[in-house]
């Protein structure tokens, strides 16, 4: 599957609407580690499972595993 059907399969219109929407996704995240903000406060703003934001703090050293 590509890019662009991914995101027309997510409801997006065009793939510009879908990168626009996961550049202010990744600014956002990136704000939020960097205001101290913890992985499960993370999660829930952005709507995503927490564990994925778990297993990047793990990875990165933030927090152990």
């Amino acid at each position: 599957m590509t890019v662009t059907e991914i995101a027309l399969t997510c409801g997006f219109s065009s793939l510009s609407y879908f990168t626009a929407s996961f550049t202010l996704c990744s600014q956002r995240f990136y704000e939020k580690i960097f205001n101290d903000y913890s992985y499960r406060d993370i999660a829930k703003e952005l709507q995503v499972n927490p564990k994925i934001i778990k297993d990047y703090f793990i990875s990165e050293g933030l927090i152990k595993g």
